[in-house]
């Protein structure tokens, strides 16, 4: 497989950041193949507008985690450029966090792997062959180092390292186990 040119040449790209970058829902029934819940709708519409703060208590098996998953393939599809106080970066971070990192590679990942199978056989799969899978992080092919989702530990009692990681609307997913709730300082 040839590797695929710049994302930003895509004559399909502009159309597609335009029909979802302020629609994670729609995104994740459109090109991902999600059938949400009405939580997960719930989630989808709270995520959405730039600079949101939510925050989602519940059970297990209740969505969390497809949801995660496929709002932060939308992040990464989705928001290429941010440009704000005269500076313009390319690409978007997504950082998800657990107290144990296992938690986000059999979670998180496990889904990640499978909203890229629903995406494979919808009408955007030409979007998978931009982005990449690795056992700790998803990029977006040529922009490695700017334009990615990455696990982080948040063990409890220790601070949490994603400080100077951030970008401008960068997302931070914690998925947080029954009985611990991280302290997060502003």
């Amino acid at each position: 497989m040839s590797t695929p040119g710049l994302i930003f040449n895509d004559p399909r790209y502009p159309d597609f950041v335009e029909r979802y970058h302020a629609d994670p829902l729609r995104f994740a029934v459109e090109v991902c193949g999600l059938v949400p819940s009405e939580d997960q709708e719930e989630l989808f519409n709270e995520i959405a507008p730039a600079n949101a703060k939510v925050s989602v208590v519940s059970g297990t098996s209740t969505g969390k985690t497809a949801a995660f998953a496929r709002i932060a393939l939308w992040h990464l599809s989705c928001h290429p450029i941010a440009s704000y106080e005269g500076k313009i970066e390319i690409g978007s971070n997504t950082y998800i966090g657990a107290p144990r990192i296992s938690q986000v590679a059999d979670g998180i990942w496990k889904e990640m792997n499978d909203a890229y199978l629903g995406i494979a056989y919808g009408p955007h799969s030409w979007i998978n062959d931009y982005y990449e899978i690795t056992k700790t992080r998803v990029y977006v092919k040529r922009f490695e180092e700017q334009w990615f989702i990455s696990q982080v530990a948040m063990q409890k009692g220790q601070a949490i390292g994603v400080a100077g990681k951030h970008r401008y609307q960068t997302p931070l997913c914690w998925l947080i186990t029954v009985g611990w709730v991280p302290r997060l300082i502003n």
